[in-house]
This record gives structure tokens, sequence and C-alpha cells, in this order.
């Protein structure tokens, strides 16, 4: 059974993929159905493992964006202040402004 906190669900489930393409897995989906179903009902639970995982992040950025049209824009000031002291040392150089 899959650990959701301590599993890497992305490679897990790649690799259980990559077994059932194999010439390994498509013989075992013939002769073996059991054990071939097994290895693809794991890939699934790691799949929905790793759905459930992602879920908060897209939310906190789909509410991040929510935020971020309700804010005044930057100023050039601020721009320049944020901006990293080699962007800034470029940019006098090449006389932007």
């Amino acid at each position: 059974m899959p650990e959701f906190d301590v599993d890497d669900h992305q490679i897990e489930a790649e690799v259980c993929r990559e077994w059932l393409i194999s010439e390994a897995g498509r013989q075992a989906k013939v002769m073996q159905q059991t054990g071939y179903m097994n290895v693809m009902l794991h890939m699934k639970a790691h799949m929905m493992m790793l759905q459930q995982l992602q879920a908060p992040t897209e939310e906190a950025a789909v509410e991040g964006e929510e935020t971020t049209t309700e804010e005044e824009p930057v100023t050039e000031e601020e721009t320049e202040q944020a901006a990293p002291p080699m962007l800034n040392n470029f940019m006098e150089t090449q006389n932007v402004q």
C-alpha cells in the first residue's frame, strides 16, 4: 500500500507505468492477470495521492492570482528598488530608464 507522506508518488507511478507497458508487463497481463491488475491499482493509488498533494498548491495559485489583481500597480521606483543589484547595474550600463 502506498505511503501518503513518505513515497514519491510521481516516481512510483512512473515506475509502475513503465513496468505495465514493458514486455514483462504485457506478458503478465495475459499470463498473470491478478499481478498485472495489482500493479495497475498500485499505480492508480499513487496517481490519486499525487493529485491530492497538488490540489492545495493549485488552489493557492488561484488565490494568489486573485490577490494580485486587487493590488495597486507597482511604481517604476519600486521596481528599481526590488530589482537585484546585478540587474540594476546592467540597466545602468545599457542606459535603460
